[in-house]
């Protein structure tokens, strides 16, 4: 990928972090964010099971772990995911392409699932999470099914359906990408994926519910 496209890269992944964020900062629930200075593992599972036990080792009960690529994902969504986890039930954010953009477990839980080798970022691993909580035999609560923005197909099609005043905010400020209108043409055309650089890796944030 090309110096030009690297920019654009990490800019998508900035917006929708950011994005992410402010919807986050309305929730009444602690917040950890997790950037790859605090991530520690050779791989996603890694990362991801090494950031939850770090913050259940602050003492906290349950948790809300969501991505920064899901911009569907609103406030009463994620308040919805904290009362049902409340009642020691897993959650599941399920994504339209087989992944996820939200998972929610207690400390018991987290113990018995093996976070680190599941099939992340492959189109089964929600059918995966599916089968292993019901191999435990946990509560399981599904939310509604989103849509993640993994290509730029993804980042296009959200922009031209989403009639909402904050997904609003975000086509303004991904619109602006270096001067180049992101509706229409992509200014990364020849790449069909991005990835943001290290710094912007997920998990971003992990929620105390």
């Amino acid at each position: 990928m090309g110096h030009g496209r690297n920019a654009e890269n990490k800019a998508v992944c900035q917006a929708l972090i950011a994005h992410t964020r402010s919807e986050v900062e309305k929730l009444d629930l602690p917040v950890f964010w997790m950037d790859e200075q605090q991530q520690r593992g050779k791989n996603f599972g890694e990362r991801l099971h090494n950031a939850a036990g770090d913050v259940f080792a602050r003492g906290y009960e349950r948790l809300l772990i969501i991505g920064n690529d899901s911009p569907q994902l609103t406030v009463a969504k994620m308040q919805s995911a904290a009362k049902a986890l409340a009642k020691e039930t897993f959650v599941l954010g399920p994504a339209r392409d087989g992944g996820v953009y939200l998972l929610g477990f207690n400390r018991k839980q987290f113990q018995q699932v093996d976070l680190i080798h599941l099939p992340w970022r492959q189109a089964h691993l929600f059918e995966t999470l599916q089968n292993t909580t019901g191999a435990f035999g946990f509560a399981l609560e599904v939310l509604d099914t989103l849509s993640d923005i993994d290509h730029k197909s993804d980042l296009f099609a959200f922009l031209r359906k989403s009639k909402k005043l904050w997904s609003k905010a975000l086509q303004r400020r991904l619109s602006k990408l270096q001067g180049v209108p992101f509706l229409g043409k992509a200014s990364f055309a020849e790449d069909p994926e991005y990835r943001g650089p290290a710094p912007l890796r997920g998990p971003p944030h992990i929620l105390q519910a």
